[in-house]
């Protein structure tokens, strides 16, 4: 089926090509309280291990990273693999594919792994959302409501939930692996730990530490308080990270250590594409299901984990 000019076409199905993270341990109330999920960078062109400038020119691994980000800025879409290991407080696991468009909007999460606390989610969760409407695929609903996906606007959730859209993209970018990316340029201590070829790229892999508040002077304004509330909540003051970056300047994968007091967190996230075309195909009328404003609180606590 032919899809629309904004990347979104209409069948029963969902397409998936392919595609850490403080907003991921209640990823399920991404969909209904507005939180979305995963950690990171971005980078997918071909190309030498990084290291080198303009005319074969040596950068040391710190201007290596800042390139890196300033790349990451200029990009607009991504698709990405990840995974997140957690224990402490909020103990689990989940892995799943996301790809995102930052303009117009268009997010698709699919978790196909989900873990938390002990209790397993079966079937998982899988989110959409564009520039006015969210779509919430979860087993469990599904058997209550008789159809495979539930679908609210941003109106519906802002009278439902008290959740308004500014939250619900904010939240959205806050997790952006282009955002993230940003947030590694704060380290001080980057140093090279070898090379890899990783689906068929050599890369540099890099390694360091940065600290909270100098990866929060990284990002825009509009997105610090957010992050730094996410942070503060799990008593985290420092992250250890491992990057693998291209010729081109692009970071192919990410595995961050998230250490707070109250949990541990291990993302890992490869990337599978950058600055590509994303398309994501809604679920038709008759595979949705539509629930009135007032239940959407008891929806929202029904899918939160951690």
């Amino acid at each position: 089926m032919k899809g629309r000019a904004d990347g979104i076409s209409r069948t029963h199905q969902i397409r998936n090509t392919g595609s850490p993270g403080r907003a991921t341990r209640k990823l399920a109330a991404v969909a209904v309280a507005g939180t979305a999920a995963a950690l990171l960078a971005a980078g997918c062109s071909s190309g030498g291990p990084s290291g080198q400038g303009s005319a074969g020119s040596v950068i040391s691994p710190a201007q290596a990273i800042t390139l890196a980000s300033q790349q990451a800025k200029h990009a607009t879409s991504f698709s990405s693999s990840m995974s997140i290991k957690m224990s402490g407080m909020a103990s689990g696991a989940m892995a799943g594919t996301m790809e995102m468009r930052t303009r117009p909007l268009l997010f698709d999460a699919d978790f196909s792994t989900m873990n938390m606390s002990g209790q397993a989610l079966p079937g998982g969760i899988e989110e959409i959302l564009t520039g006015h409407t969210l779509y919430l695929k979860m087993p469990a609903l599904a058997q209550q409501l008789g159809k495979p996906w539930v679908k609210f606007s941003f109106a519906e959730l802002q009278n439902g939930t008290g959740i308004s859209l500014t939250q619900i993209i904010q939240q959205a970018q806050q997790n952006n692996p282009l955002v993230q990316m940003q947030m590694l340029a704060g380290a001080k201590n980057v140093r090279i730990v070898g090379y890899q070829v990783l689906d068929g790229v050599r890369t540099t892999h890099y390694a360091g530490t940065y600290t909270v508040a100098a990866a929060l002077a990284r990002l825009p304004s509009s997105l610090r308080a957010t992050e730094r509330k996410g942070l503060q909540t799990l008593g985290i003051m420092s992250v250890q990270f491992s990057v693998w970056i291209d010729g081109q300047h692009q970071a192919r994968k990410i595995v961050a250590y998230e250490t707070g007091t109250s949990e541990h967190a291990t993302v890992t996230l490869t990337v599978t594409g950058i600055n590509q075309p994303i398309t994501v195909t809604l679920p038709s009328a008759s595979q949705v299901a539509t629930i009135p404003a007032s239940a959407l609180k008891a929806v929202a606590s029904s899918a939160q984990f951690g």
